[in-house]
Order: C-alpha cells, then structure tokens, then sequence
C-alpha cells in the first residue's frame, strides 16, 4: 500500500523538478537572448565610431528585433539615424527610448538635439527642459537649451542659460556645445 503513495509522491516530485527546469531554460534562454542584443548594440558601436552608420544601425535593429525593450538599442538607433541627419527617425527612436526609459536625461537631450537641427526649437527647449530636470547639473544641456533660445531670438534666455553652463563648467573643459 505504501508503494503507491511513494509512487505518486515521487511522479509529483519530478514534475516540480521539470517544471523548474523550464523554468531556468527560460530564463537562461532569456538571457542569452538579451546578450546577443547587447552584443549586436556593441557592435553598433563600433560600427559608428567607424562611420558606417548603415552598418550600425542594421545591427542596432537586429538588436531591437532580438529585445524590443531595449532602451539603449533604440537610443543608439537614433544617435546613428541623426549622425546620417535622418532627423525624423532619429526622433521616432528617441521617442521609443523614452518611452522605455523616461529618466534618461541623455535622451531627452539627444531628443533636443534632433528637434535643434530641424529648426523646431520650441520642441528642442522642452527636451532641454526635462533633460535639465532629470540633470541639473549638465552644462551641455544649459548650453544647448541656449543655442535654442539664441536661435528664436530670446537672447536673454540664451545668455541666462549660457552663464549657467559656465558656472557649472567654468574650466570650458570642451564639454559646453557651441552653436552650431
């Protein structure tokens, strides 16, 4: 009479195990997933320290393809399809990026950048905007938000954002961003 019991206590055993073991394969299946993304964002990398954005952003997409939560993916997507001056999808991927990472300052910012270089700057100050709350401490960011103001017109603006990124950068290291 025992026998049974062990048995069915033995079955239920082995399906927990299985079950488990699944659930590890998917997670490692996950994982490996997401480091042929990573390695593919790399690539991209060193495809645009290259130059050869087209190659970057093939690979850029593999990795979006591969892991489509991958704020740094579609960021760097974008940083290629603005070094190409391809302003609208470089837009259209900032947008994605921030959607999936809506504290990142940097893109709020490359974001402005892209509205900056299409001449739309009341849409270029409101990226500068939130990049400045989320960083407060950026001279670039100051800097760029000034070149927007300088470039509508509001120099007092300009000149307010301007004395800001000296004071947060008074050595000019090079970070501040001149007009362009």
């Amino acid at each position: 009479m025992r026998w049974p019991i062990y048995g069915l206590i033995a079955c239920a055993t082995l399906l927990l195990a299985a079950s488990a073991l699944g659930a590890s394969r998917k997670d490692w299946t996950d994982r490996t997933v997401r480091n042929r993304a990573i390695a593919y964002v790399i690539r991209g990398l060193a495809w645009s320290a290259k130059n050869d954005f087209d190659h970057a952003i093939t690979d850029y997409t593999e990795a979006i393809r591969l892991d489509p939560k991958n704020a740094v993916a579609f960021s760097s997507r974008g940083n290629a399809y603005y070094a190409r001056r391809d302003y609208d999808h470089a837009i259209a991927d900032y947008d994605q990026a921030i959607r999936l990472d809506p504290k990142n300052a940097v893109v709020f910012s490359s974001r402005g950048n892209a509205y900056y270089a299409r001449r739309d700057y009341d849409h270029a100050i409101a990226d500068y905007d939130q990049a400045i709350r989320l960083d407060p401490k950026n001279a670039v960011v100051f800097s760029s938000r000034g070149n927007a103001y300088y470039a509508k017109g509001d120099y007092d603006r300009a000149i307010a954002d301007y004395d800001q990124a000296i004071r947060l950068d008074p050595s000019g290291s090079g970070s501040i961003r001149k007009m362009s």
